[in-house]
Order: C-alpha cells, then sequence, then structure tokens
C-alpha cells in the first residue's frame, strides 16, 4: 500500500500556486481576527451582566443570632413551688431562680409599686405568671412570650 501525505488542492497546480497560498493565508488571518474579536466581546459582555458589588457595611457590628448566656438544661423541673412576698419586678426574679430560661424584658409605661404575697405549690411557669398577673390587680399585666426555638421565655411587665 501507498501512503501518500494529503495535499492541498491549489499545491498541485504549478500555476495557481502563489494565489493560492496567499489566499489561504488571507483566509486564516480573517479566521484569527474573528476568533479574537469574538472572544473579546464574549468577555466584555460577561463583565457587563456580572452582578454589582456588595455595599460596604457601616456602623458597629451587631449580630443578630446571639448566642444566649444560659446553657440548655434538660433538668430544669416542670413545676416547683413558688412562695413570694415583695415587689412586683421581685416576683419575676424569684420565678427566675426556679425557671432559669426565663429572661425578664425591661418593663413598659410609668412604674408604679405593687407588693403581692404568693403562696403556691406544685405550680408551672404559666400558673405562676398568672398567678403574679392577678396579684397586679389591673394596674399591671404580665406579658409572657415563649421561645420554643431558643428555649428560652421572654417576660416583661407592662404597667396601665
Amino acid at each position: 500500500m501507498n501512503f501518500r501525505v494529503r495535499e492541498n488542492f491549489f499545491t498541485k497546480i504549478p500555476n495557481i500556486k502563489p494565489w493560492a497560498l496567499k489566499h489561504q493565508k488571507l483566509e486564516s488571518t480573517m479566521h484569527t481576527n474573528h476568533l479574537l474579536n469574538f472572544a473579546i466581546i464574549v468577555s466584555l459582555a460577561g463583565c457587563a451582566v456580572s452582578p454589582p458589588a456588595p455595599p460596604k457595611v457601616n456602623g458597629e457590628y451587631r449580630p443578630v443570632n446571639q448566642l444566649s448566656d444560659l446553657p440548655f438544661n434538660s433538668s430544669i423541673p416542670r413545676v416547683f413551688d413558688f412562695d413570694y412576698e415583695g415587689s412586683l419586678e421581685g416576683a419575676l426574679i424569684e420565678i427566675r431562680k426556679h425557671q432559669p430560661q426565663m429572661r425578664i424584658e425591661p418593663s413598659e409605661g410609668k412604674r408604679k409599686v405593687i407588693n403581692i404575697k404568693i403562696s403556691a405549690r406544685q405550680v408551672t411557669l404559666e400558673n405562676a405568671l398568672q398567678l403574679v398577673a392577678r396579684e397586679a390587680k389591673g394596674v399591671a399585666e404580665v406579658v409572657h412570650r415563649p421561645d420554643s426555638v431558643n428555649k428560652i421565655d421572654s417576660i416583661l411587665i407592662r404597667y396601665k
């Protein structure tokens, strides 16, 4: 078998050879120019549709998801004995001694001195807060906001 190197059509014809080679070089140069132009257009178009830079942060850092200072403790008793005599705010502090997952928020409204006396056995957090609110006698209300995700109960006194 004879294997011949494949030659260009124009290289076999002696009279057309110079023109054909020049034409062939011209075509390859034009092809290269088209590819370069296409690459430049694609790269510029890619830059034009990229998203803008995110805005810079100003001010102090304020974490959204703050860690709780109280670890979750599954051994917190659900019921407890509650004996208290004193101010309304002091009752919430006393309840927190039994239920450490409770967070006491600042009071709302104009503060008034309200003395209460409570003696209860085997009460839950909700029952103890209802007893405190009942002793406030309409002068203030106790607002309880349970948060089951973070296992923290927010409690505040709203004076009327």
